[in-house]
């Protein structure tokens, strides 16, 4: 299981973006890290504190445009649409907040459901494995208690 997560506020040595809105980061710019188990990961970068993220297509609509200054319409909306997918993959989207279900919407929603039971698999098997271990662990201490008893 993991400990509770630890953020850690830092400066971004080369560009990013942020995996929970995909809002793009400079170098030199503050993000927000997650420290878990000991572990900094700095590949999960996220919009620091006090910057909400992008959560709705609007939004990141207005993002593309204002921000990243993409005025043509067609790849704003292929762009728009990636951005829902990977909302929804991660599960920061519901299947129920998106309000057109397209083919692409119900590949990402088996795909978030194929990684959710993928993750719940390792995480299992990392459970039998500790497990598996301190059941030898012990049968080993029987075994050399029973040792003990014998040669006396």
């Amino acid at each position: 299981m993991h400990k509770k997560t630890e953020w850690v506020t830092r400066t971004l040595k080369k560009k990013g973006k942020c995996v929970a809105c995909w809002r793009e980061f400079a170098p030199g710019d503050t993000v927000v890290t997650p420290i878990r188990d000991d572990v900094l990961h700095t590949n999960a970068t996220y919009c620091p504190r006090g910057l909400e993220h992008i959560d709705n297509m609007t939004d990141y609509r207005n993002y593309l445009r204002e921000h990243k200054k993409i005025t043509d319409v067609d790849e704003v909306e292929m762009l728009a649409t990636k951005w829902l997918i990977h909302r929804t993959k991660k599960g920061y989207e519901s299947i129920v907040d998106i309000k057109i279900v397209t083919k692409e919407n119900k590949e990402a929603y088996k795909s978030a459901m194929d990684y959710k039971i993928t993750q719940k698999q390792k995480e299992l098997n990392k459970f039998l494995e500790k497990h598996k271990v301190e059941r030898q662990k012990l049968i080993d201490e029987l075994v050399d208690l029973e040792d003990k008893k014998e040669s006396i």
